[in-house]
């Protein structure tokens, strides 16, 4: 194999040793228009959620962050404590160190246990093309389906009003 830019030449003689054995992952690339387009209908999304959701989410990275635990898309982790209260305890400890992370968790707390749900990252380095497809359309089924609309309307290039 050969490197494709005087840059990644140099980054590979670091991570590798001429003679070594690697194992190598085919990642299909993501269309950068599309990942734009999808952040956009988000936004597009959360700038038209009626009434009874305004100010659920403060912008729209923290609604696509719910939408994608709503979805499937997320991680869990399970804590088991004492006893409730130190689970209560727990999680209010948990909330204050990372106030700003914390928005996007889900916190259940079942007698001793403590479920942490996080959304999955849809960076280009944690998700390849056909998860990031898969997590897309669940995400903006989502959003459209909380202001109304059809994902058809919701991705239409036009700025309208969804109603």
């Amino acid at each position: 194999m050969i490197p494709a830019s005087a840059y990644q030449a140099r980054i590979a003689q670091t991570k590798f040793v001429l003679g070594e054995t690697y194992r190598m992952d085919v990642r299909e690339e993501r269309s950068p228009k599309s990942h734009r387009h999808y952040f956009a209908c988000v936004r597009k999304g959360w700038m038209n959620l009626p009434e009874q959701y305004g100010g659920r989410w403060r912008n729209p990275d923290e609604l696509r962050k719910y939408a994608l635990i709503a979805t499937g898309f997320r991680s869990v982790t399970t804590l088991v404590v004492g006893s409730r209260s130190q689970a209560l305890a727990v999680v209010r400890q948990l909330k204050r160190r990372s106030r700003e992370y914390a928005l996007y968790h889900v916190y259940k707390v079942k007698g001793s246990t403590i479920e942490i749900i996080e959304p999955v990252s849809q960076s280009l380095a944690s998700m390849g093309k056909r998860e990031f497809g898969r997590s897309k359309q669940a995400v903006l089924q989502y959003v459209a389906d909380l202001i109304g609309v059809t994902v058809e309307q919701l991705t239409s290039q036009k700025e309208e009003d969804p109603e």
